[in-house]
């Protein structure tokens, strides 16, 4: 969490150190996280933990404008309906937590601009209609339901309202899985049709490439190129034929123009790999021959012309990892190709 640590011990209980406001400080709950009741898993934001019990209850403490503070919801998560899953939006700055009950409702707290408070769409996720899964960004969520259809809260300018976008998630073609960037998502539906909303700058507007990931040639997966420290990022979305489609900031790889004709599906792409940093990203796209095509950001492993004649499918890449500041491929001689922002390097 930033400024400290949670260590969960095999007994059940639970260890804190570093900055006490951030969550170092975990006194004023000890006796509830100290193994009586053990604790099966362990959740933050920059300044906040989340601790759920093996009862289905869940304990918090930190700041308590990132939801280290959980007293007004402490009713709905004391474990009488078990909690199953946590999930966090923060910013760096403040931050959330929405929990996931048995019964498929959702209770939140924290601040409210990030997702805390979710009366606005209270109706939607009591349960009646029971949540499946919960998606984050910075100050946003977003709720895929049993029916297929997706319900947002948050701050607004983060994708926490959906309404541009509502008549495509409303379940009538059920939601699959949904996508983050800092400030955006993206929900891919059951006919490969895929919907995007939020800022514009991190992917919240395909309308660039809206004829190309509307469903008439399936997408079958989608990549994230995005950082958790501003609000920039890209999406990169593989179709059924091999072919891929990007949009989003150009410096994290939204712009695959460069080499439209590489991922065109002539040689279908397989899968594709993503690499950012705070100030940019890329991405590499594996083709069924073996050869590899990277476009966005220099600095990141977009250009790959140093090693072009090793990753060109003579010697089939098998797989490929990103670095710190680009990409590994491992080929099938056993011998790696590193490039990016360290420059080229083989082993």
């Amino acid at each position: 969490v930033g400024s400290a640590f949670a260590a969960l011990r095999s007994d059940g209980s639970v260890v804190t150190w570093g900055l006490a406001s951030y969550g170092g400080d975990s006194s004023s709950v000890r006796s509830k996280i100290n193994g009586t009741t053990p604790v099966t898993a362990i959740y933050s934001n920059v300044g906040a933990f989340a601790a759920l019990r093996d009862d289905g209850s869940v304990v918090t403490w930190g700041r308590s404008d990132h939801g280290g503070d959980s007293s007004s919801v402490a009713t709905k998560i004391n474990g009488t309906i078990p909690v199953t899953a946590i999930y966090s939006a923060f910013d760096g700055v403040y931050g959330a937590f929405a929990a996931l009950r048995s019964d498929g409702s959702v209770v939140t707290w924290g601040d409210s601009r990030y997702g805390g408070y979710s009366g606005g769409v209270a109706s939607s996720i009591n349960g009646t209609i029971p949540v499946t899964s919960i998606y984050s960004n910075s100050c946003a969520f977003a709720a895929l339901r049993s029916d297929g259809s997706v319900v947002t809260w948050g701050n607004m300018l983060s994708a926490g309202n959906s309404s541009s976008v509502a008549s495509f998630i409303d379940g009538e073609v059920p939601v699959t899985a949904i996508y983050s960037t800092y400030q955006a998502f993206v929900a891919l539906r059951s006919d490969g049709l895929v919907v995007t909303w939020g800022n514009r700058y991190g992917g919240g507007d395909s309308s660039s490439v809206a004829t190309m990931i509307d469903g008439t040639i399936p997408v079958t997966s989608i990549y994230v190129n995005s950082n958790a420290k501003d609000s920039y990022g890209a999406f990169a979305a593989l179709r059924s034929d091999g072919s891929v489609v990007t949009w989003g900031d150009s410096s994290y790889g939204g712009d695959s123009s460069s080499v439209a004709t590489k991922i065109d599906g002539t040689i279908p792409v397989t899968a594709i790999y993503s690499a950012s940093g705070s100030s940019g990203g890329a991405f590499a796209a594996l083709r069924s021959d073996g050869s590899v095509v990277t476009w966005g950001s220099s600095s990141y492993g977009g250009d790959s012309s140093e090693v072009l004649e090793d990753i060109n499918g003579d010697i089939d890449v098998t797989s490929i990892y990103p670095t710190h500041d680009g990409f590994l491929a491992q080929r099938t001689n056993g011998t790696f190709i590193i490039w990016g922002g360290t420059g080229k390097l083989k082993f």
